[in-house]
């Protein structure tokens, strides 16, 4: 009798002191999502999306990419402006980016987005397959994710910035938080056209969960004008490191050339004409502009002719970590008009 008293007392005494499972979190989360696990990162970020009464709102702002793009579950675009729209309501680091996305969405779906109604457990979508996974290193994609998730804003600019501006890597989630902190100055300066070419290259991967809410924002952006739509996606392209130098020449009384990114204004005359193609035409991902050239030359019979052309030097790169090729354009100005000369390296 006395035996099977201390059995019991031990048994008991193992129970109480035995650890508890630690209940994951958002962030757990975030990392199931992140390296590409949606259905763990559905059932994990759905309780804490959903408790009451206090919801978590970065969980409703993960859980409601997830519904957008249809990862882990069926696409459900009500219920993902619905999530957003409730993330939007509390301060958070990912506040700004919940606010915009709802907004632009409601403006398509009116009352088709899931206000305040109650939310119903999530349904797996049990046709797609998680992909094979890997961690990263301490450097990676998700702890600058993470960081952000934290406010920790330095530490997310010094993870995420250096991915997301590589043209070499196609990382849709660095780029998609690093352009939200470039709209936002948070850890950066605000740079509403850093930030928007930054939501472009993210959306051209639909297929990544931040693909479509990165469409979303950057159609938000592109809103601010055509010149504004224009560089952004030149940006995009060529890479935040260019070096391409505006620059102006006067060919002579009212006769003026300025050259930006986006491209040339002539003005002649009092006339004005632009040209938009020059740089997007002549000009590949990554490359590196030397600052242009102005030469005049003295042409006719008599010398007293005068012909204008302008010269583009850029290095461009065949890849990474290949060869760089320098590449010589020269461009006429008549008038009004470019025109372009054919040249050995154009």
């Amino acid at each position: 009798m006395a035996l099977a008293r201390w059995v019991f007392l031990i048994c008991g005494l193992v129970l109480v002191t035995a650890p508890v499972a630690a209940q994951p979190t958002t962030e757990d989360g975030i990392r199931a999502m992140l390296r590409g696990d949606y259905q763990a990162a559905v059932r994990i970020l759905t309780p804490a999306a959903t408790r009451s009464p206090e919801p978590d709102p970065m969980a409703q702002f993960f859980l409601a990419v997830l519904y957008d793009a249809g990862r882990g579950v069926r696409a459900d675009l009500g219920r993902a402006c619905g999530l957003f729209l409730r993330a939007s309501r509390r301060d958070h680091p990912l506040a700004m980016e919940a606010t915009a996305i709802a907004a632009f969405k409601q403006r398509d779906l009116g009352p088709l987005c899931a206000k305040d109604g109650p939310f119903q457990p999530a349904v797996p979508d049990a046709t797609m397959q998680n992909p094979q996974v890997a961690d990263g290193g301490p450097k990676d994609t998700t702890a600058g994710v993470i960081a952000l998730a934290r406010g920790d804003y330095p530490a997310a600019v010094e993870i995420l910035e250096p991915i997301a501006k590589d043209r070499w890597r196609d990382d849709p989630a660095a780029q998609f938080f690093m352009a939200g902190l470039y709209e936002t100055g948070r850890g950066v300066p605000v740079d509403p056209l850093r930030a928007c070419a930054l939501y472009l290259r993210a959306s051209s991967n639909f297929e990544h969960p931040f693909g479509p809410s990165a469409m979303t924002l950057f159609a938000a952006s592109a809103a601010r004008g055509a010149e504004f739509n224009e560089h952004c996606q030149l940006l995009s392209n060529l890479g935040f490191d260019h070096g391409f130098e505006p620059a102006v020449f006067n060919l002579g009384p009212g006769h003026v050339v300025e050259w930006r990114l986006t491209g040339a204004t002539i003005t002649y005359n009092g006339r004005t004409q632009r040209d938009s193609t020059l740089i997007g035409a002549f000009a590949r991902p990554g490359a590196r502009f030397l600052p242009l050239r102005y030469t005049e030359l003295a042409t006719g019979p008599a010398r007293t002719l005068a012909r204008h052309f302008i010269e583009m030097a850029v290095w461009e790169p065949a890849g990474k970590p290949g060869p760089w090729t320098l590449r010589w354009h020269v461009f006429e100005i008549v008038r009004d008009q470019i025109i372009r000369i054919d040249t050995p390296d154009s």
